[in-house]
């Protein structure tokens, strides 16, 4: 019993959050403003040419034939997660973590806002995170050298789906090869690098492939047309009167274009102007370092209200992606250091969100604090029982995580609330593991 006590409680804590979910009527489907994106995607004679991958409209419209209204979509969600918080927590036992460490990333997954806000949701948040979490629990195992025939392509085959789910988890598929890689040099096996190297190969061969197909097909060689669009709310945001003839002379009328929608946005108050700065001017970096918040909020409103309309009458989702791409390239090119600015201040936004927006986050490290300080006023040391030998591998999954979930977030887009909510799925492991050791008193936690 005491070797499996993890594993029961992980079973429990997944009945006890179906048992609430269900009496909240949280499975009971909803849709989002994107969710007809992917739906339409899904259902379209021609989905190569929508604006997001088919995939998951396809997914979620075959569970139609077994129940209508996408009723059957949370629950399949829910045993998804489940399922991967299980393979995540056994596969961090066989590489040595300690019970409470491995117990603690598969209660973060579980009671995280990514699966509790965004698991009933009908989008690819909550499976594109499922996927991933198997991705990375298959890739630490296969660090250890065992049954690698299966499992580095089903890391890999995860992988691939997470990023064709949400393709802004494609730092994932550098970062999760790398996982391996660092796990069995922990192990003292050597930089296996065959390894590291096979799931990265079979995780992009798909990939290449779909792109490859989508060229023969809509002359565009990607996974879905829509970075040039999508990144576009960030970049008009960069653009003022003053630093438009900076943009280079090919792509400057479509800058003005942009341009002129933003200013139009502001006037008709779908968006909020730029800070004043220290004498009263309007500044975009007092704005971004200082309010980086009206930057994102003003992002959907200028791109779907305004600068959606700059596609011609006759002119394909593929092309008008492809022409405010190359916009959005000189715009870049020509403004760096405002977009660095724009990065530093979605930084601050994300690391904000992920622990003052971050509920079990926040309870976990309350309870932590005022076990750690009982323990300092009876024993003198915040922690129970050993120092916990897991600290540095839970760390750097966590770590491998957030970067493959927010990163291009922060450097394209801004870190918007579902993935702030996915990219602390596993940070509460972090106060969760602290208060583990700070309950026990001896050597419980030893590595397996």
């Amino acid at each position: 019993m005491r070797r499996s006590w993890a594993i029961a409680v992980l079973a429990a804590a997944a009945l006890l959050l179906a048992a609430a979910f269900y009496l909240a009527g949280w499975f009971q489907p909803v849709l989002f403003p994107d969710s007809y994106g992917y739906l339409r995607a899904g259902g379209s004679a021609e989905p190569w040419s929508q604006e997001r991958h088919p995939l998951y409209g396809w997914l979620a419209l075959s569970l139609e034939t077994l129940e209508p209204g996408h009723a059957t979509v949370p629950a399949l969600q829910y045993g998804l997660q489940v399922a991967a918080a299980f393979a995540l927590y056994a596969a961090c036992r066989r590489v040595g973590l300690p019970r409470s460490a491995a117990l603690a990333l598969g209660l973060s997954a579980l009671f995280s806002q990514g699966l509790v806000i965004w698991g009933r949701a009908v989008l690819p948040e909550s499976p594109s995170a499922s996927m991933l979490l198997l991705s990375i629990a298959a890739a630490i195992e296969a660090s250890r050298g065992r049954g690698l025939l299966l499992l580095a392509p089903f890391a890999a085959g995860a992988l691939a789906l997470a990023c064709v789910l949400r393709p802004i988890m494609a730092p994932a598929l550098l970062l999760v090869p790398l996982l391996c890689l660092l796990f069995a040099r922990m192990q003292g096996e050597g930089w296996r690098w065959r390894r590291c190297l096979t799931i990265l190969a079979l995780a992009v061969l798909p990939l290449f492939a779909q792109a490859a197909h989508r060229w023969q097909k809509v002359g565009d060689f990607g996974i879905v047309s829509y970075a040039g669009f999508g990144v576009s709310g960030m970049t008009v945001q960069l653009l003022t009167p003053d630093v438009l003839d900076r943009v280079a002379e090919a792509q400057r009328p479509l800058a003005q274009q942009m341009l002129e929608a933003k200013e139009r946005a502001v006037a008709e108050q779908l968006a909020m102007p730029l800070y004043r700065n220290s004498v009263g001017e309007r500044s975009f970096q007092a704005t971004a370092l200082d309010g980086f918040d009206t930057l994102a909020r003003n992002f959907d409103g200028i791109m779907w209200g305004k600068l959606s309309k700059i596609q011609g009458s006759e002119e394909s989702w593929v092309a008008f992606n492809a022409r405010m791409g190359a916009a959005n390239a000189a715009i870049l090119r020509a403004l760096p250091e405002r977009w660095i600015l724009w990065v530093a201040g979605a930084t601050s936004r994300l690391v904000g969100r992920l622990i003052v927006y971050n509920v079990a986050f926040l309870i976990a490290s309350l309870i932590f604090a005022g076990v750690a300080l009982l323990n300092i006023a009876r024993h003198g040391r915040v922690l129970g029982g050993g120092a916990g030998a897991g600290w540095t591998k839970l760390a750097l999954i966590i770590a491998v995580w957030v970067i493959s979930t927010t990163a291009l977030s922060v450097v394209t887009a801004f870190p918007a609330l579902r993935y702030t909510d996915t990219g602390g799925m596993l940070v509460t492991a972090l106060p969760l593991y602290g208060l583990m050791l700070a309950l026990r008193k001896t050597k419980d936690d030893a590595p397996a």
